[in-house]
């Protein structure tokens, strides 16, 4: 790494000299300031131009006020000077002259009057507005954090530290300081930047501070972006203006100018120029692979593969900024990144008219010297879509292969894989760079410069919270868009249901509610109907759901140590493995929970794992190699986050299928055919298994205890499963057989449901006595399929009938109707309404 260090003059000198250094200055500038009006009255036209000349000096001192002595962005390749071993940056010189002061302020005062350094000159910098603004961002008051600051500085002014100690905190924070300025793409080092660096060093009273306002140092780290200028990042961001200033021709006029080209394309370094959307925060690694592969001297093609806004193009405009500003290996130098736009160049084009226009354009680029060609969405090309795209490959695929030019192209992993990884012949010109997903903190301090945007346009205050909650809940829960795209997404959507109650102040529990709406997942902490919902699960799914208590209790734990934040943080919510007889109510109950607690009995995935026993069936859950068809499980968890997956007769899979859930049990991650993934952190997993069911009922009938059935069926279930496997269920839960009665109850409560229908559609007073109850127990009772066949009793026997009475017109709205078992038959006694 490049040696930093930080050196500066000033600092070393004393108080007293200090003194005299700024009083000799300010009367220097003094004496110009008179001079420059005593020579402008003068009648003497030389003492005029010396006015002149004094007064542009001072002006130009007036406008360097704010500036350093040099520019972190001037260091030759930024990201890469600092990895060069014999590089020495002193980064005193980045320093802006206020944290210089600052700086001076602080270490004179500690020696004068004792006390922690970092506390004087954090005490110092809260001071400042643009400091305040970064606190105010984080929902705290800037009043209250400087009064628990300078309590702290009392307390620690019975300490006299020495020269050499302070002068040791001030180098470590000025190198930190550079640090900071470089992760928020400043130009100088600001006094954000020393509060950031003050942070991130861990002195003890700092640290005591965060924790007492519950602040993280790298939330506050990243709420000091709010204290840069607004109007330097709202350039940044903001739309392109519709005249863009054209230059054709390089600065050693070696170039020539591309007439053709220009019709169907866009010259992004004249984008670059108007100083818009150059920032580039993270995707460090694969711009130093593209500045390589464009550097090399043969074959210099890459091909970008990344979901649509994960940046690419981010890359590429940070490129054409870095090449205008000098800050390139010196074989791109002064080159011009042009952005081909396919449609425009294929509208309206016959076959002899498109040949015509991409010959011209290869010849102009290939004369012009200094053209990178860009082609955005490049699987087009060679998608087959039309005789015109076909043409257009074929024409410039050997083009591109004779290496004349450097070509950057840009494609989704599904296209590169359907298209441009088949076609050897192409794919094979291009050095491929993945563009990865950014980290959360990187989508964080973008979306905070972004913000400063929003709030422009749609009048609203972005707290730095609402931002961090936003990406936070993004990057788990909205997978479909890879950061920061689909964290942009949630925060204007919550902009927009804020400003649609007439708010003006977004909060992170505003992202919270509108987030939940989009997903149904519960992400607020636990209110007090919720709470008791919770506490009373196991009574709310026993209203539906008879004896298995075992499994009730099992389920219901599970859902309150998730509510309350103490589940595997990783995995899944549980993952269960249900066993036990057929019809013995596994996955019934699995449905009443999708009800009860998900809210709706279809927020489940369920899968019949039977159908999953060869090898390739995994294409079935995860999708195509070829990405033209999605996987049924990745899918569904990506559009259903927070669900039940049931996955009936788990034992029946194909080996190398339950291997793939190993790394979701654990992870709870699974990568799908695309190279996305999706996450199954909020999704209860169930596994169903007749496995073994006989000596299960055997042994309940023995009245051996559930902990040794339990025991005896895991060394049993090894004969299906893999030890790792079975080791990774949260739990495995015992059914037992249904006896008598909870046949009887079972039968009751499935009539109950239809009497209650009855009411609702029918307005029919419905009462079913014992003895019909009874017989649906005995005729759907089944050894072998347990209480399955309760359902087709009740639809033969009763459901049948009265559904013939009601067309007959013998039932009608307000009749009352008692059904009972005598004589080997159902009686239906039906009262009409008068």
């Amino acid at each position: 790494m490049a040696k930093l260090y930080f050196k500066n003059e000033r600092l070393h000198m004393g108080i007293s000299q200090r003194f005299v250094l700024r009083l000799v200055s300010y009367l220097v500038y003094a004496s110009l300031m008179s001079a420059t009006l005593i020579f402008f009255l003068s009648d003497l036209s030389i003492l005029n131009a010396i006015s002149i000349i004094l007064a542009l000096f001072l002006i130009d001192r007036v406008l360097q006020l704010r500036s350093a002595k040099r520019s972190i962005k001037k260091i030759p390749i930024f990201h890469k000077a600092l990895s060069n071993s014999d590089a020495r940056i002193n980064t005193a010189n980045y320093v802006q002259p206020g944290a210089i002061r600052a700086f001076e302020i602080a270490h004179d005062k500690t020696l004068l009057l004792g006390g922690q350094f970092c506390l004087y000159l954090a005490l110092l910098l809260v001071k400042r507005r643009d400091i305040q603004t970064a606190i105010k961002r984080l929902e705290v008051e800037p009043e209250q954090f400087r009064q628990k600051l300078e309590a702290l500085l009392k307390k620690s002014q019975s300490y006299k530290p020495k020269e050499k100690e302070v002068d040791k905190e001030i180098k470590k924070l000025g190198i930190e300081a550079f640090r900071q300025a470089k992760k928020n793409q400043r130009k100088y080092i600001e006094p954000a930047d020393l509060f950031a660096a003050i942070v991130s060093l861990s002195h003890p009273g700092i640290d005591r501070l965060l924790t007492l306002f519950e602040i993280s140092e790298q939330d506050l780290q990243i709420a000091t972006i709010f204290s840069t200028s607004r109007l330097k990042n709202l350039l940044r961001f903001s739309p392109r203006p519709k005249r863009i200033r054209h230059r054709t021709v390089n600065r050693a006029w070696t170039s020539r100018p591309t007439l053709q080209l220009d019709r169907y394309a866009l010259d992004l370094t004249d984008v670059a120029r108007q100083g818009r959307d150059a920032l580039l925060i993270g995707h460090e690694e694969e711009y130093d692979r593209l500045l390589d592969v464009l550097s090399k001297p043969a074959q210099a093609n890459a091909l970008l593969i990344g979901e649509a806004g994960v940046g690419k193009d981010a890359v590429i405009i940070h490129l054409a900024s870095q090449i205008i500003a000098d800050q390139v290996p010196k074989p791109l130098f002064d080159k011009r990144i042009v952005s081909l736009e396919i449609g425009s160049l294929l509208s309206g084009a016959q076959e002899g008219e498109l040949e015509k226009r991409l010959n011209q354009i290869t010849q102009e680029i290939i004369i012009a010297g200094n053209i990178i060609l860009y082609i955005p969405d490049i699987h087009n090309l060679l998608k087959g879509t039309g005789q015109a795209n076909l043409l257009a490959a074929d024409i410039l695929t050997p083009i591109i292969n004779e290496g004349n030019f450097p070509v950057i192209g840009a494609s989704y992993p599904n296209e590169y894989k359907k298209y441009i990884e088949e076609d050897s012949a192409f794919s094979a010109n291009f050095e491929v760079i993945r563009v990865q997903e950014m980290e959360e903190e990187e989508a964080e301090r973008l979306l905070t410069l972004k913000s400063l945007v929003l709030e422009s346009e749609q009048e609203v205050i972005i707290t730095f919270a609402s931002i961090k909650k936003a990406t936070q809940i993004a990057h788990r829960y909205f997978r479909q868009k890879p950061l920061p795209a689909s964290a942009e997404d949630l925060l204007l959507e919550a902009i927009a249901d804020l400003r649609g109650r007439g708010e003006t102040i977004l909060k992170a529990e505003n992202i919270i509610l509108t987030a939940e709406k989009k997903t149904n997942i519960p992400l607020q902490a636990t209110k007090k109907e919720e709470k008791d919902q919770l506490l009373n699960l196991e009574e709310l799914i026993h209203e539906q759901y008879i004896n298995q208590d075992e499994a009730v209790i099992a389920v219901s734990n599970a859902l309150r140590e998730y509510r309350s934040g103490l589940n595997h943080s990783d995995g899944p919510i549980s993952t269960f493995l249900f066993t036990g007889p057929t019809g013995v109510g596994k996955t019934e109950l699995s449905k009443i929970l999708a009800k009860i607690q998900f809210g709706d009995k279809n927020a489940m995935t369920r899968l019949d794992m039977s159908e999953y026993q060869t090898k390739e069936s995994i294409q079935q859950l995860i999708g195509s190699p070829d990405g033209q068809s999605g996987g049924t499980l990745t899918e569904a968890v990506k559009d259903r986050p927070y669900s039940i997956i049931l996955l009936d007769e788990f034992e029946k899979a194909h080996p190398d299928l339950l291997n793939l859930f190993l790394q979701v049990f654990d992870d709870g991650r699974l990568t799908d055919s695309s190279g996305r993934t999706v996450s199954f952190q909020n999704t209860i997993i169930i596994a169903t298994s007749n496995a073994h069911s006989e000596m299960i009922k055997e042994e309940i009938e023995k009245g051996a205890a559930i902990s040794y059935i339990e025991e005896q069926l895991k060394k049993r279930l090894h004969e299906y499963f893999k030890p790792e496997l079975i080791n990774r269920f949260t739990k495995i839960v015992i059914f037992k057989p249904l006896s008598w009665q909870s046949l009887l109850e079972i039968s009751k409560l499935h009539l109950d449901r239809l009497a209650i229908t009855l009411k609702e559609k029918h307005s029919l007073s419905v009462s079913i006595e014992d003895s019909a109850v009874s017989a649906i127990a005995t005729l759907g009772n089944d050894p072998v399929y347990g209480a399955r066949p309760l359902e087709r009793a009740i639809k033969e026997n009763i459901n049948s009938v009265l559904a013939k009475k009601i067309l007959a017109e013998e039932l009608g709205r307000g009749d009352s109707l008692t059904i009972r078992y005598q004589d080997k038959e159902f009686i239906f006694e039906i009262k009409k309404h008068e």
